[in-house]
């Protein structure tokens, strides 16, 4: 198996959707899938990045986040948001290939002093392996709050 790294390009939607589908588990999929415009609009704005791992032409893991300028200190903050790798394709150093993409591409995008982070739904081994690889600590408490949508409608 030859793996291969590559930012995500419009021309990915169909894959990325393929990938989704196949490996998000059912009680994470929305109802609305995204459309291609909204995919369209999000690889175009420039706070975004959105890295592929393909095996041959098929997607098999993704690292998606942002990097925006922070209002307490010094540069900009790299967010890595999702990172998710196909299940058959676990194990194989996919997920940390992803993130340390990830990470590069922050660097070169940011204005220095550049603080990353990441969050992760499942913290524990190995989901958290990717990161630690690359560098990464874990860090204090994350809490998250989430609105529905029904209550913002």
């Amino acid at each position: 198996m030859t793996v291969r790294i590559a930012s995500m390009r419009a021309a990915d939607y169909p894959g990325v959707m393929a990938f989704l589908q196949r490996t998000l588990p059912d009680d994470w999929r929305s109802s609305a899938p995204m459309s291609e415009t909204q995919f369209e609009r999000v690889l175009a704005d420039r706070s975004v990045i959105a890295v592929l791992a393909y095996d041959n032409d098929r997607v098999v893991g993704w690292a998606a986040g942002y990097v925006f300028p922070t209002l307490v200190g010094q540069g900009d903050t790299a967010m890595l948001d999702e990172l998710l790798v196909d299940p058959a394709h676990r194990g194989k150093g996919i997920g940390t290939s992803l993130v340390s993409a990830f990470l590069n591409i922050a660097e070169a995008k940011a204005a220095p002093p550049v603080a990353f982070s990441a969050t992760t739904d499942f913290p524990k081994e190995p989901a958290a392996t990717p990161f630690q690889k690359t560098g990464g600590r874990r860090g204090g408490l994350l809490r998250q709050f989430d609105w529905s949508t029904e209550i913002r409608a």
